[in-house]
Formats: C-alpha cells, structure tokens, sequence
C-alpha cells in the first residue's frame, strides 16, 4: 500500500490548493459562472468540468501503481486487462474534451477579445497539437501514451527522444493540452478558459506525483 500511495498526499494537497484557488476565482470574477445551456447553470458544468480530470486522474493513479506494483490485472486477464484499462481511459478523456466544449457553450462570449487575437491563438494551439501528432504517430506509439509499460511484465522500452519529445521528456503535457484551449478561444469563454488551466496545471500534479515516480522505475 506504501508503494500504491506513494507521493500522493503531495496530490491530495495539490488538489486541495486548486479547489480552493477555483472556488476563490468564481467570487473573484462571477463573470466565469454567467450563462446556461439545456436549462443547466454554468456553475454546474464548470465542477462537472473538473469533476472529470479528477476522476480521470484518480483512474490512472490507481490502475497503474496497482498493475506496477502488484501486477494484479494481469495476472487476473492478462495483456486483456490493458485493453479494458484503456476503454476507460478514452471513455474519461473523451469526457474531459466534451464537457470542456459544453462549459463554453453554456458561458460563450464572456471574454473580450479582439477576433483577430482569438483567431491567431486558435492557429499557434491547431498547430502545436498537430506538430505533436505528426510526432506520436512518428516516433511514440499510442499505447505508450496510454501507459502499456505498466502492465508489460519485463518493459524493454526506451524513453522517446525524437520529434517534441527531443524538447520535453513530457511533451504530452506541455504541448497537448494546448488543444483544450480551443474551445474556450474560439466561443470566448472566460470559464472554458480557467477550468482549461486548471486540468492543464492538475496534470502535471499528475506528472510529479505519480508518472515520474513511476518512470524512475520502471525506466530504472
């Protein structure tokens, strides 16, 4: 069990320091809650909206450290439980992409912007996440991303240093999420926005507190 928690009252305590940070902005700037889609508050999709990484985060966290250290599911269902770790996986990410699109639709043109500036962004985040496709599919295959390397018994793999990943160990992170942006760019959503940063800070809680660790072992 020391081994499954292992640097995650550092998460916890992160999180906390998030909610916190996001109830204190919603008093901050009210403007982040205005609006509603299909008779539902704004307030309402932005704690869905965070509601999601954090279960999506608490999914990985848990599958991976209990597959690493105890290789449960695979000696249950063998390579079989990877597959079915990564439905739930896709399942929880599509989640965050859609409910980050409906929180902007619900609070659409709360920020001002000239349009020339939105487009300009919405081009440079279009590009980014593309250049980082190009090297996924080129040099990082999906099921690295989705971390096979917990569930295979001996991982011979090597760590990426091609393409955007020559740039950042965890160009994942730092340049992929730049995508999630453009939702609330391109319907000018201040809440869309903030709960964007909010996931795109969260994940690299993640990073620390659970990814890294385990890549000091299983890359040793």
């Amino acid at each position: 069990m020391k081994d499954i928690f292992h640097y995650q009252i550092w998460h916890l305590l992160c999180l906390i320091l998030l909610l916190i940070g996001t109830q204190l902005s919603i008093l901050i700037f009210p403007e982040i809650t205005e609006g509603s889609l299909l008779n539902i508050k704004t307030t309402t999709w932005l704690w869905a909206s965070i509601a999601v990484p954090i279960i999506h985060q608490t999914y990985v966290w848990l599958i991976w450290r209990i597959e690493l250290h105890k290789k449960f599911f695979t000696n249950q269902w063998g390579m079989n439980s990877f597959k079915w770790y990564a439905i739930g996986f896709t399942i929880l990410f599509i989640a965050r992409i859609v409910s980050i699109f409906m929180l902007a639709v619900s609070n659409r043109n709360t920020l001002v912007l000239p349009i020339v500036l939105t487009t300009i962004l919405a081009i440079i985040a279009i590009t980014v996440v593309l250049i980082l496709a190009h090297s996924i599919v080129k040099y990082f295959p999906l099921k690295r991303a989705l971390g096979i390397d917990h569930f295979e018994k001996e991982s011979n793999h090597i760590l990426v240093k091609k393409g955007v990943f020559g740039i950042s160990n965890n160009a994942m992170y730092l340049f992929g999420f730049i995508g999630f942006y453009l939702p609330g760019l391109l319907l000018s959503s201040k809440a869309a926005l903030f709960v964007t940063l909010f996931s795109h800070v969260y994940i690299w809680v993640h990073y620390f507190c659970t990814e890294k660790p385990d890549m000091n072992i299983i890359y040793k």
